[in-house]
């Protein structure tokens, strides 16, 4: 694997790791957006290679160039995007119809076709960087929420067992798990993963609350 460090001019804090470039792409690259980060070639574009040079230099944008969107640069696409969670850029010079479509649904924030041009470059990127923090906003919205309607699942179902163990009603359920909450520093659904737990182990034991 060969890499060649540009010189570090980083106004915007940009890192970026660039596999598979030529070396009139390479010139390119570095005339479009040397003066505003640091790049890293490398001629590979094994997956392993490319992320190997991500993760040691520290990259926070990963450009892919190649002659074809092949079955090998998606895979690469998708193991780098899923690996780093850092937008990936493809710039290939032919590519079937369907092609853009399987590249950003492997993870891919931007994928051109004979589009690798110095004015084009610095607005790919920063469409390319947002749609990835767009993307990846929604993705934390999602995963928090499916948490919290578990985390209030798990609650309803540890109150309910108290409700039918101990004869409680909904509220002296609640509030004997609040207060077991409070009382040892723990998360409400960690005490009624606890209650779920032991009910699962000896349903005929109650679990009480102080």
């Amino acid at each position: 694997m060969q890499t060649r460090i540009m010189p570090n001019k980083l106004s915007h804090g940009l890192a970026v790791t660039v596999a598979g470039a030529n070396s009139s792409q390479a010139t390119l690259i570095a005339a479009a957006i040397a003066d505003c980060a640091r790049l890293a070639f490398l001629q590979d574009l094994q997956t392993d290679a490319v992320i190997d040079a991500v993760q040691g230099g520290g990259s926070n944008l990963v450009l892919l160039l190649a002659g074809e969107a092949d079955d090998a640069l998606l895979e690469t696409c998708g193991e780098v995007a899923m690996q780093t969670q850092l937008p990936v850029v493809i710039f290939v010079e032919t590519a079937p119809a369907n092609a853009a479509a399987q590249f950003v649904r492997r993870g891919a924030s931007s994928f051109i076709v004979k589009g690798l041009a110095e004015d084009r470059l610095s607005p790919i990127i920063e469409t390319a960087m947002e749609r990835h923090r767009l993307v990846s906003a929604l993705q934390n919205e999602l995963l928090n929420s499916k948490s919290e309607l578990t985390a209030r699942k798990t609650i309803e179902r540890a109150k309910g067992l108290l409700m039918q163990q101990q004869s409680l009603s909904e509220a002296e359920a609640y509030d004997s798990m609040r207060r077991v909450a409070m009382e040892r520093g723990l998360k409400l659904v960690k005490v009624a993963q606890t209650i779920i737990g032991l009910s699962d182990l000896a349903p005929s034991a109650g679990v009480r609350g102080k």
